[in-house]
């Protein structure tokens, strides 16, 4: 079930579900050149062979929200399809996800990567610059090829209806993270470079 959380989305408030496909914007939209770079505008239309009583939520600020809100209500997916702008507490925001994917035609560092990671999510991403490196596929979370729609329902609805894979991609991945990208991790890895130079 949600957490009590509330936000303003299209149609209002965000419903009450017992599950959530969820998907999410850095928290305000990255410019560039190409068209919607995040690449939500070909997940959108997604909605419509995927169950119902999954919804897709976005989260961020910018100059693609109305073209997005557009491809929703084009595709008669307004109401499966919640807008939250701005969010201070995005922690809490990943809490409600069942799923967490990455479309990004440009994804140069991954750290929203990690982000799903830190919050046991499965994650599936664009085989985008930053996750590539970091993802391997089948094992910490799934890869789709960049604007690839019919790779992205493929790969959403295979977690969706494999519990076992969903549960093990999200736990490799936060084993990922806490072996490679934790503080302490990062701590030793410095601790162990400075003692090689120095021997």
């Amino acid at each position: 079930m949600w957490p009590s959380f509330e936000a303003p989305c299209v149609g209002g408030s965000i419903p009450s579900l017992p599950t959530i496909y969820f998907s999410l914007f850095s928290n305000a939209f990255r410019r560039f050149s190409t068209l919607l770079p995040k690449g939500f505008d070909i997940i959108i239309p997604l909605l419509k062979n995927i169950p119902e009583e999954y919804h897709l939520v976005l989260a961020g600020e910018g100059d693609y929200r109305n073209g997005l809100e557009d491809i929703a209500k084009e595709h008669k997916l307004s109401e499966r399809v919640h807008f939250l702008g701005w969010v201070d507490n995005i922690s809490e925001v990943y809490t409600m996800a069942d799923i967490f994917v990455i479309p990004s035609k440009h994804e140069p560092l991954g750290n929203v990567v990690l982000d799903g990671w830190a919050h046991k999510l499965p994650v599936i991403a664009s085989r985008s610059e930053g996750p590539k490196v970091l993802i391997q596929d089948g094992q910490n979370g799934l890869l789709v090829d960049i604007d690839d729609s019919n790779g992205f329902l493929k790969a959403i609805l295979k977690v969706i209806n494999d519990e076992k894979l969903k549960n093990s991609i999200a736990e490799s991945g936060h084993q990922k993270l806490t072996e490679e990208f934790s503080k302490a991790s990062v701590v030793q890895k410095y601790i162990d470079f400075y003692r090689s130079i120095l021997k």
